[in-house]
């Protein structure tokens, strides 16, 4: 093969409406794919707003039931663990955690109490709103 001189010709250039045509098609694709990975972010904060202020679900009312008709506390006086005399009636218009054991409580007892407190104590800040009473109905020594 005999030496040829580098040949530095360009042999076919794109057209120019080609280049306009598929930059069109990339920007098109583009844009395309930014919605739909939009829409992929929005749709969960979308569809919670919906359901919470549209749909309304039923999951909102409370588990609890309150006592109706209400029954007030006796008119009796109590004792508090340091001997003081206490009457019921000066914790009306409070809210109440009762519960009415013996003074000798067993294992089932400290659980329940125990849970009482767990109870109050999940309320956070507004733990003070509820106050917790344990009514000791025999004459049993407290632990």
């Amino acid at each position: 093969m005999p030496d040829e001189p580098l040949g530095l010709t360009v042999h076919s250039l794109p057209a120019p409406q080609e280049v306009l045509a598929s930059d069109a098609q990339r920007t098109a694709r583009g844009r395309l794919r930014m919605l739909v990975v939009l829409l992929v972010c929005a749709a969960p904060v979308v569809a919670s707003y919906l359901t919470y202020y549209v749909i309304r679900p039923d999951a909102r009312r409370s588990h609890g039931e309150l006592i109706e008709p209400q029954r007030s506390l006796p008119a009796i006086t109590a004792t508090a663990l340091d001997g003081q005399p206490v009457t019921l009636t000066s914790l009306k218009g409070q809210w109440l955690l009762v519960s009415v054991a013996s003074g000798a409580c067993d294992a089932a007892c400290e659980q329940h109490l125990f849970i009482q407190r767990q109870l109050r104590e999940g309320l956070g800040k507004d733990k003070a709103r509820v106050d917790w009473v344990w009514l000791v109905d025999d004459a049993q020594p407290v632990r």
